[in-house]
């Protein structure tokens, strides 16, 4: 597949129900009443999938495919092969707190997923687009339809510990307008995540500040992944939360973990 940066999505193609060679599927709505949502999207099954849906809106159904497909394929593109390139500032205050100053990262060399190179499951329920992205010559089971866990699921207080894997947790507020952009960004922190903790360079500077001596630092990131995958997800009533995991083989930093003067 072509490398691509994440701004050559502008262009993705506008594909409606059942493109991309797979399949369209319209659930009863009567059989998810009481459920959320799709079970492979509750319960991963760890394997290179990209999931977008849309919920109803001021779009009509072919829109609201085609934007889910857009999801989709982004996806699908940050789970084969990305590079994460950046850097985080924070700074320590008078009180030994850190606090959050900005960040800039970008996604490089991504693969170019369309929806004609890959595969799509299409679904539909109580007007909602489902669109499951693979890649040629890959199934995802969809499953049925149910609700998450009311429990709180261990890893998002301690990550998994599987030799071989990475693993990060991204979170995201849930924003009610669109609630499938609130998942998308909390993968995609969970990537950001992963891609820091494979490597990073911290950079110490310090200043002083009303006779307080408060230290900013900046931790830069270079790390390529391949094979990122979506270990699990969650949600409660203000945020959804992202269990990011990639085999440890297949992340590479270029940086390396250093610390500055």
């Amino acid at each position: 597949m072509k490398r691509a940066s994440w701004g050559a999505w502008v262009g993705l193609l506008l594909l409606g129900v059942g493109c991309g060679g797979g399949k369209a599927v319209r659930l009863d709505p009567s059989a998810a009443s009481q459920v959320l949502f799709p079970s492979i999207f509750c319960y991963p099954p760890g394997g290179l999938v990209g999931i977008g849906f849309n919920p109803p809106g001021y779009y009509y159904a072919d829109e609201s495919f085609a934007r889910a497909t857009e999801r989709a394929c982004r996806l699908l593109a940050w789970s084969i092969h990305v590079r994460v390139q950046g850097e985080r500032l924070v700074e320590q205050l008078a009180t030994g707190q850190m606090a959050f100053r900005g960040e800039n990262f970008k996604l490089l060399e991504l693969p170019e997923v369309l929806p004609e190179t890959c595969h799509l499951e299409t679904l539909e329920v109580k007007q909602h687009a489902w669109v499951i992205a693979t890649q040629e010559g890959s199934t995802a089971r969809v499953g049925g339809w149910t609700a998450f866990s009311a429990e709180r699921p261990a890893w998002i207080s301690q990550l998994p510990e599987q030799s071989g894997w990475l693993y990060s947790v991204g979170l995201a507020q849930i924003s009610y307008r669109d609630e499938p952009g609130s998942w998308e960004v909390a993968t995609y922190n969970a990537l950001i995540e992963l891609a820091l903790s494979a490597g990073s360079r911290i950079a110490q500077i310090d200043k002083k500040a009303d006779d307080w001596l408060e230290g900013a630092s900046s931790v830069a990131v270079d790390t390529e992944l391949s094979g990122f995958r979506v270990g699990g997800r969650w949600r409660d009533g203000e945020h959804v939360y992202v269990l990011g995991k990639a085999p440890t083989a297949q992340v590479v930093s270029h940086l390396g973990k250093s610390k500055g003067p």
